[in-house]
């Protein structure tokens, strides 16, 4: 397995829609999505994006406009591993899964978030503007497990659903 962040950055900015076949990937730092962007795994197991050891204190995906905002993004059908026991975290560094700031209008479906050094997914401001919410954000059929800090964060949304999620082994700070 080797760091596939680059070509990660390079698909999502280059396409709206990324299918991403059976596999384990690499990355890290940040990996961000456009508006209209929509990350597509072949299959919720066997897609697997993983943190890269000893990576940057950042989240594994984000929207890519944290000030200026996205909308329509869709993350769907595939595995984050956060790959906690191989990062060295610092008190609530930023070891998220999935981080969306100022986003509307988004989805993340059918995703396992595993193993983050603290957040699964964390729903913020911008650090510049804590009034920029997000808004109609969707979890649906996501499980996220063995978290360090939280599994949801929910700092700034104007609407979330979350539909038929599970929230498993949280903040086990082992």
């Amino acid at each position: 397995v080797t760091d596939d962040t680059f070509a990660f950055k390079q698909a999502l900015n280059q396409n709206s829609k990324v299918w991403v076949p059976e596999g384990v990937y690499l990355l890290g730092p940040t990996v961000g999505l456009n508006s209209n962007n929509h990350l597509l795994g072949e299959d919720h197991l066997g897609v697997i994006l993983k943190r890269k050891n000893q990576s940057n204190a950042l989240p594994l995906l984000a929207n890519a406009d944290p000030t200026g905002g996205n909308t329509n993004i869709t993350i769907e059908n595939l595995t984050i591993d956060g790959n906690r026991t191989n990062q060295s975290p610092v008190g609530d560094s930023n070891f998220m899964g999935i981080t969306f700031k100022k986003t509307n209008n988004s989805s993340i479906k059918s995703c396992n978030i595993k193993n983050c050094a603290t957040d699964g997914v964390y729903l913020g401001a911008s650090a510049n503007a804590p009034s920029n919410f997000n808004s109609s954000i969707t979890l649906d059929n996501v499980n996220i497990s063995n978290c360090r800090r939280n599994g949801l964060t929910v700092i700034s949304v104007k609407t979330l659903s979350c539909v038929s999620c599970v929230f498993e082994d949280i903040c086990r700070r082992r």
